[in-house]
């Protein structure tokens, strides 16, 4: 073969194994404004066809209040026409305005979703369109496979008082090894993401007052006199504050990524959430519930404390099909039945925190056919009998999302609490999940969110952080920002990593860590802050009076004294008092 030829060769053959263009795409449904579309208007609601921006045709609904739900004003697409793939990228695009008649910034969720009872499935995100026509044009990635007609867009309308014009939608699949760059999708931003952001400082201080403290250490010979000139150093061994992350079972085993995934987990984290999911894909499956009780195991055997995850999730994602069908009395007892036997279990392991429910707002209609908020109030009350000691978290989904425009996500939150304490539901503790999509709430607007939840008075976990976004740069930014603005909040005991391996993780995009195990923007973003910034390494030496203080995050430290040719070694514990530590010297 002479060389020209085996250029074009090795050309096309790049090409070929190169990931897949654009021209890939399949456009699986489309469509624009049309008085025959399916729209259900709730409350306070009415819909028009109109002649809008530039005479083009659209519809108006007007919501003169927010809905109860989200939902409450929903505009359903067409279905699908062609087929959708598990883990295919899905990019929809929404034409919208608001007229500025009730608000100059709406709120949109949009979401594709399954249309068939048989397939689970609903990913998307808020978007918030002003007074100027706009299309925004985001991603998901399909939670399941769809045939045409079983897939559509699920638009929620109710979320606050505004006046929207819907122009049209379109929706496109992409295969799963597509280069995200090709998806051709909105730019990702967000209010105080430059490094001279104001709300650093201010964040800066309240870390430097709430998760430092004074360390002390007084040097004298056997005598009792002060030793002046002795050498000290301080190295933090471990974090008080909670740096964690999920762990699944690809953890487990002696495979090469097993051993690397535990080693990272060490390296990075102080703090392990461990899988209890009452679920054929679960507990229920004994090769499962094996896998959950291995990692429990190993947790409780490197030292690393553990939260379980879930005692109760109230929704049928979750229920074993074969209990879809029998009569609630029935259902609400074998729910309940997992609540003590995880808890034992689990307790024999070192493991005393739990969330015991999840997502109540979410799946509210489950509840009610269950019997209501007094069912999950019960849940609480039996975890409590069977831990009388531990913590006991409700678990809550959307409310630091979507940009922070989640009013009544956060109230209901309130409401549900509220109403569950009155019941007697032993809380001791909210969880707040973190699964970010491409509107990234602003620091400013996450310490407001944060302020309002801690005013119910419990601690505050943030149990499920990632983001399902391609833009890394993006992500190792928020990352972050995230963590820098939980640290800082009095409210909050940690922040629990959704996963960090892209070999590993419920929406692998959000990966710290890819699959080959090398590193990203947010790896560097976590290392730089929890590795670096945030841990302490001290040095100095006693003055005349014996005495040297410094201040420290709070946690495990590793004090070394030398004096001469003598050196003291001792771990101290510092946490929310002043420590002094003496020592004698020959």
């Amino acid at each position: 073969m002479n060389t020209k030829l085996a250029l074009i060769v090795t050309a096309l053959l790049a090409v070929l194994g190169s990931r897949t263009d654009a021209a890939d795409a399949a456009t699986v449904l489309q469509y624009g404004a049309s008085d025959d579309l399916t729209f259900y208007l709730g409350g306070d609601a009415s819909k028009s066809l109109i002649k809008g921006v530039d005479g083009r045709t659209a519809i108006r609904i007007d919501i003169a209040k927010a809905g109860e739900k989200n939902w409450s004003v929903l505009h359903h697409s067409p279905p699908n026409t062609k087929p959708v793939g598990k883990g295919d990228f899905v990019v929809f695009e929404i034409e919208t305005r608001v007229t500025g008649e009730r608000t100059t910034e709406g709120s949109i969720g949009v979401y594709a979703e399954s249309a068939v009872k048989e397939k689970q499935g609903s990913v998307g995100e808020q978007v918030h369109p002003t007074t100027e026509l706009r299309t925004f044009r985001r991603s998901v990635v399909s939670p399941n496979d769809f045939e045409p007609g079983e897939f559509i867009l699920s638009v929620h309308l109710g979320i606050k008082a505004q006046v929207v014009e819907f122009y049209g939608a379109k929706m496109e699949v992409y295969p799963a090894d597509t280069d995200p760059e090709l998806l051709r999708l909105d730019g990702i931003d967000w209010t105080g993401r430059s490094l001279d952001a104001a709300w650093r400082d201010a964040a800066n201080q309240r870390i430097e007052k709430i998760r430092k403290q004074d360390l002390s250490v007084s040097v004298v010979d056997a005598d009792g006199n002060p030793v002046d000139g002795a050498e000290v150093t301080i190295n933090q061994q471990k974090h008080a504050w909670r740096f964690g992350t999920f762990v699944g079972s690809k953890m487990l085993g002696d495979t090469e990524d097993a051993k690397r995934y535990r080693e990272a987990v060490k390296s990075r984290y102080n703090f392990v959430t461990l899988p209890a999911y009452l679920a054929n894909w679960g507990w229920l499956s004994e090769t499962n519930r094996r896998h959950y009780f291995q990692l429990a195991d190993w947790a409780q055997n490197e030292g690393i404390p553990a939260r379980g995850h879930l005692l109760v999730y109230p929704g049928w994602t979750a229920t074993p099909p074969e209990w879809f069908d029998i009569p609630k009395p029935e259902l609400r007892t074998k729910l309940a039945e997992h609540i003590p036997r995880a808890i034992v279990a689990y307790q024999d392991r070192g493991v005393t925190e739990w969330d015991v429910t999840n997502e109540l707002r979410f799946n509210e209609t489950f509840m009610q056919e269950l019997g209501g908020l007094s069912v999950a109030a019960d849940w609480f009350k039996l975890a409590r009998k069977h831990l009388p000691s531990g913590d006991l978290y409700l678990n809550e989904t959307v409310i630091l999302t979507n940009g922070g425009h989640t009013e009544n996500e956060q109230a209901t939150l309130e409401k549900q609490v509220n109403e569950l304490v009155a019941q007697g539901a032993p809380i001791d503790g909210i969880g707040l999940q973190g699964h970010f999509g491409s509107e990234l709430t602003a620091p400013p607007r996450l310490l407001q969110i944060l302020d309002r939840i801690a005013n119910l008075g419990r601690p505050i976990m943030i149990t499920e952080f990632d983001m399902d976004i391609d833009d890394k740069q993006a992500r190792g930014d928020y990352l972050r920002d995230f963590y820098t603005v939980c640290f800082s909040h009095p409210a909050v005991k940690g922040v629990v990593a959704w996963g960090f391996w892209e070999g590993d993780m419920w929406k692998p995009r959000g990966h710290l860590l890819t699959e080959e195990w090398e590193p990203t923007p947010s790896s560097q973003a976590f290392d730089d802050l929890v590795l670096g910034q945030w841990l302490s390494h001290e040095s100095g030496s006693s003055g005349a009076n014996g005495d040297w203080t410094t201040r420290v995050f709070k946690g495990m430290h590793e004090v070394t004294i030398r004096q001469g040719d003598y050196q003291w070694t001792r771990t101290i514990e510092v946490n929310d008092v002043p420590v002094r530590v003496q020592v004698i010297v020959p």
